[in-house]
């Protein structure tokens, strides 16, 4: 058993430090462009309208993927039958086409009848998004993580070459950032393509698909209604707050909801990588513990990415525009709610993917949307940016209880009695994080709470993560 538990740790870490490369990257080259923008789109409005048409994307892309990206993933890990793989591969990407179609044919007729600013690049940007996001699960899913992040980073720093170039250089503005997002993932997808030759080896035009087919929309479809749920909640954060305050203090939020993405990154790496090793472990004997042990690390990892990252962000507050300032006063609140988030949805979610039920994930995603959206009203008219914050919040919490107590049909979580010393360490860190008294004081503040930290830390994980990087290091 011991040994079963050291082969899965060192599983966990080797795939941590993989994705962690990749979202590290990725996040890190957003980090460094978020600077570039505020300084050259300098109208706090303009990029406020930019955030806004790129969250209704991320919000139509479960329906224009027909959420095939995790069925990509979850059908051709570990699939040894080759027969298998070209039926999956083919179905996935006839299923992309009919979506193409109808979303082709509906802009058509919205175009004619609706004047959006930027409508035909929005949806060029969308349909390369959908396209680009399922085959990069299924690189994951037959090549394995290391082509999965390579890739990644690539379009990242694409992204960031290519917004130089069109904003900078040729001084293209808001559609610069368009054409940067969709330009890059085809650069990526043809280098790629032409790299594992996915698509040339796997996919077939006269195959018959009956037999995964069945499995593969049993499986995905329920998560359309789910996942676009849970995406809607982001996108009408800006909508209440355009329409109870203003585009500029739009703007404002999505430069503070950015600069959260140290949270997000690690709660992506944590999803990627606890993905694949729950799928694998799902029917082991000792799930219940094994599953209870990782959870109790990942609380308490996810508490010191969050008191860290906005503390040091708040010390950093030198490195964006002025008038973009103010974003900085809700960076902590924001990263409550996506502690929240992540913990609903980076594990707790899992349960209905590892089990294949994923129509019971419709019930908790609409559930989260219609309390999200009861508490922005009558908060955001009131208390503005800081009243969609706390219905964040709020929101996201009862999602965590809810999730928690649903999958206990799945498996079984034991809380540890060390962790319940979160709740206080992270209440000091949002009174100390709003008292303004210098760098300093901040800086000691948060020495204060990491070490507060580092005594409820389970000491057996300080030894497994010591050793592995003595181990990478080749110092053992």
């Amino acid at each position: 058993m011991q040994t079963n538990n050291e082969n899965r740790g060192k599983k966990i870490l080797k795939d941590f430090g993989v994705y962690s490369i990749g979202v590290i990257g990725n996040r890190l080259i957003s980090f460094l462009i978020l600077p570039f923008y505020t300084y050259f789109i300098s109208n706090p409005s303009d990029y406020g309208y930019y955030d806004l048409c790129l969250n209704v994307c991320l919000t139509l892309l479960p329906i224009t993927t027909l959420q095939m990206r995790e069925s990509a993933f979850r059908f051709l890990l570990n699939n040894e039958n080759e027969q298998s793989k070209e039926k999956i591969v083919t179905f996935i990407i006839r299923s992309l086409l009919i979506s193409f179609s109808v979303v082709v044919v509906a802009s058509v007729f919205i175009y004619l009848y609706a004047d959006i600013r930027f409508f035909v690049l929005a949806v060029i940007m969308l349909l390369s998004m959908t396209f680009f996001d399922t085959w990069l699960q299924m690189v994951r899913g037959l090549s394995g993580n290391t082509n999965y992040v390579n890739f990644s980073v690539v379009l990242s720093f694409l992204i960031f070459l290519l917004s130089v170039l069109l904003i900078a250089i040729l001084k293209m503005g808001i559609e610069g950032i368009f054409l940067s997002m969709t330009l890059s993932r085809i650069f990526v997808f043809i280098y790629g393509e032409f790299k594992t030759r996915i698509i040339r080896q796997y996919f077939r035009i006269q195959i018959n698909t009956r037999t995964v087919s069945k499995n593969i929309l049993k499986y995905s479809l329920p998560l359309i209604p789910s996942i676009f749920l849970s995406s809607l909640v982001s996108t009408s954060n800006r909508f209440f707050i355009e329409n109870f305050v203003s585009m500029h203090a739009n703007g404002i939020y999505a430069v503070a909801f950015r600069f959260n993405m140290v949270m997000g990154a690690f709660a992506l790496v944590f999803y990627q990588t606890w993905q694949e090793t729950a799928f694998l472990q799902y029917n082991s004997k000792d799930r219940d513990e094994f599953f209870s042990k990782v959870f109790n690390y990942f609380l308490i990892i996810l508490s010191f990415v969050l008191i860290t990252s906005s503390f040091l962000l708040k010390i950093n507050s030198w490195i964006i525009a002025d008038e973009y300032g103010e974003a900085f006063k809700y960076l902590f609140l924001i990263g409550i709610a996506q502690f929240f988030s992540s913990l609903s949805g980076s594990f707790f979610e899992l349960g209905y993917q590892c089990s294949k039920e994923t129509y019971r994930e419709i019930f908790s995603a609409f559930f989260v949307f219609v309390v999200n959206a009861i508490f922005c009203f009558y908060l955001a008219s009131i208390f503005g940016i800081y009243g969609v914050v706390t219905a964040n919040i709020i929101a996201y919490f009862v999602l965590t209880v809810y999730r928690y107590i649903e999958t206990k049909r799945y498996f079984t979580i034991k809380i540890y009695n060390r962790s319940f010393f979160l709740i206080p360490i992270v209440g000091i860190g949002a009174i100390l994080f709003e008292l303004d008294y210098g760098a300093l004081v901040d800086f000691i503040s948060l020495l204060f709470l990491l070490l507060s930290l580092y005594l409820i830390l389970p000491k057996e994980l300080c030894r497994e993560l010591v050793n592995s990087v003595k181990k990478k290091l080749n110092l053992s």
